[in-house]
């Protein structure tokens, strides 16, 4: 899960029903704006005040009204018991979506512990499918439940998730579980724009918050110009350790004096020392 995931709307008519035609033109818009994914029947599309059976029509139109075009992902999971949860979150599976997220707080009741969380998750991960990816939100309704460290460590092991919703707003938690995380198929995307560009540099590869529903062209141009600096710096990186770090016996101290300030000028990246004013060696 990389780039820029909105967190669908639902619009309704004046009968309190989803509005389907608003909502085509809503997922166009949307799809105009480049957005990577997107994430249906989460919290800001209303799903604690819609039935299972109004959830799970409302992901199939989304399917089906993309189109392949971006993976879509889905919730839906409000349930309280772990059997009425099983059933709902199988539900989701059969609607074709391509992710299925779970609701970290209907893990365990607030102020029940970490570990009961975790037992929970095991027991619904082993009974739903495995044809579906599975990634976890940190919904704050109807109360924030953070992902303990012992739980994502589960989720990197068990090799099903692929995507966790962080809503730490936390830089150092938020290092901590892409760390936790290095290497493996689970991506976070932060949910906070107040520490976006910073969770990017820490290597966060995914946004997915309630602002992409207002100006989604801006998350996408700092997503992709970001991805694009970063490149830039790698391979520039890389170039200079290749061309100026190795030695290089035959570049006599003259010649050097003449490449050595183009090569600074054409790779020094900010925090970067120049090349040395001594020639290199090349083995």
């Amino acid at each position: 899960m990389l780039g820029i995931w909105p967190v669908m709307l639902t619009p309704f008519d004046e009968k309190r029903e989803i509005d389907y035609d608003s909502l085509a033109r809503l997922i166009e818009w949307y799809l105009a704006a480049g957005v990577h994914g997107l994430f249906a029947a989460c919290q800001s599309s209303e799903m604690f005040f819609l039935s299972d059976r109004e959830t799970q029509q409302l992901e199939r139109f989304i399917v089906q009204q993309v189109d392949g075009r971006v993976p879509v992902v889905a919730s839906g999971h409000t349930a309280n018991s772990v059997a009425q949860q099983v059933d709902q979150l199988n539900g989701v599976a059969q609607s074709g979506v391509d992710g299925l997220i779970l609701i970290s707080n209907r893990l365990a009741l607030q102020g029940e512990s970490d570990e009961q969380a975790l037992q929970a998750l095991q027991t619904l991960t082993s009974q739903l499918p495995t044809s579906v990816d599975l990634g976890i939100y940190e919904c704050p309704y109807p109360y924030k439940r953070l992902l303990s460290d012992e739980t994502v460590a589960w989720c990197v092991q068990s090799q099903r998730y692929t995507f966790i919703k962080d809503t730490c707003c936390d830089l150092p938690t938020i290092r901590r579980r892409l760390a936790l995380a290095d290497g493996c198929r689970l991506h976070l995307a932060n949910a906070n724009s107040q520490t976006l560009l910073a969770s990017f540099q820490a290597g966060c590869q995914a946004y997915s918050g309630v602002m992409a529903n207002f100006h989604p062209q801006l998350y996408v141009w700092l997503y992709e110009n970001w991805r694009r600096h970063w490149r830039i710096i790698w391979r520039r990186r890389r170039w200079r350790n290749t061309l100026i770090t190795r030695p290089v016996p035959n570049i006599s101290s003259s010649r050097w004096g003449i490449l050595r300030p183009m090569l600074a000028e054409c790779v020094t990246v900010r925090g970067m020392p120049p090349p040395s004013s001594q020639p290199p060696l090349i083995v």
